[in-house]
Parts: C-alpha cells; sequence; structure tokens
C-alpha cells in the first residue's frame, strides 16, 4: 500500500500566519512599530502638566501649562495635550507633572463655556 505524504505545516505555506501564532498585537503585524511602556504608558487622561517650549534667550515663557490627552503613535513617546492657554492641541515630549491647581479647573470651564457660547452663535 503506497504511503500518504505527511502535509506540511499551514505556517510553512503561508510564513505571515507563523506571525499569528506569536504573542503580536494587530498594530505591530501591520505597523511593525511596538508599544513601550515606558514611553507610551506614562500619563494618564486629564493629568496637568507644565510642558517645554521651545525657546532661545528672549523673555518668553518656557513652559505652558496643560491637560494629557493621548500619546502619539511614534518611537520617542511624545504625547498630545490641550494647551490652557491657547486651548489648541500640541505635541511635546518633555514634560513636568504638577498637581491640578484650581485655576486650571477654572481656566477649562472657561474655554469649555466660550466654546458652547460660540457654536450657539
Amino acid at each position: 500500500m503506497p504511503k500518504v505524504p505527511e502535509m506540511p505545516d499551514f505556517t510553512q505555506i503561508h510564513p505571515f500566519l507563523a506571525l499569528l501564532r506569536t504573542a503580536l498585537s494587530t498594530s505591530t503585524i501591520i505597523t511593525g512599530s511596538t508599544i513601550d511602556y515606558k514611553k507610551h504608558c506614562t500619563l494618564q487622561f486629564g493629568l496637568y502638566a507644565q510642558v517645554h517650549e521651545p525657546h532661545d534667550n528672549a523673555l518668553m515663557p518656557r513652559t505652558t501649562g496643560v491637560i494629557a490627552l493621548q500619546p502619539s503613535s511614534n518611537a520617542q513617546g511624545r504625547y498630545y495635550f490641550l494647551s490652557l492657554t491657547s486651548g489648541n492641541r500640541v505635541i511635546r515630549n518633555k514634560w513636568t507633572l504638577l498637581p491640578m491647581p484650581s485655576e486650571v479647573i477654572a481656566a477649562v470651564h472657561l474655554q469649555q463655556h466660550a466654546r458652547n457660547t460660540k457654536a450657539l452663535s
């Protein structure tokens, strides 16, 4: 009786499926980038910080009050922040965490009130 040849392993036929057997996330498989906990998971949403602004020797402020939003998807560990002075989203890689002062809470309420009245008119 003739011997039936063994079926090759399915991952030998499709090498990409070998990646699926490992403990890789979908974004790692698609983009090739991995998440580093020390870079991408250091801030929680809503924390208050002072970000370090690019500066020269002029007498301009070197830090700005911000609220942490989310990490950006780059390898340097940058984060998106909500600037309390401009109300815009900024991206920075250097910051100092501070306790949330009551003035910050009042500034956020004022910005939201201004946006609500602007949307109604």
